[in-house]
């Protein structure tokens, strides 16, 4: 998967979050643990 797939995944899944009413840390969470395992530096 490239990066900008995972990108958009992790940006997409942010904003179902946040249209339901998530909290702003646990969208952030979110995207940075579907972020980080897949392209660590």
């Amino acid at each position: 998967m490239e990066a900008k797939q995972v990108l958009e995944i992790s940006l997409s899944a942010g904003q179902i979050l946040l249209s339901n009413g998530a909290e702003s840390y646990r969208v952030e969470e979110t995207i940075e643990r579907k972020c980080i395992p897949s392209y660590s530096f």
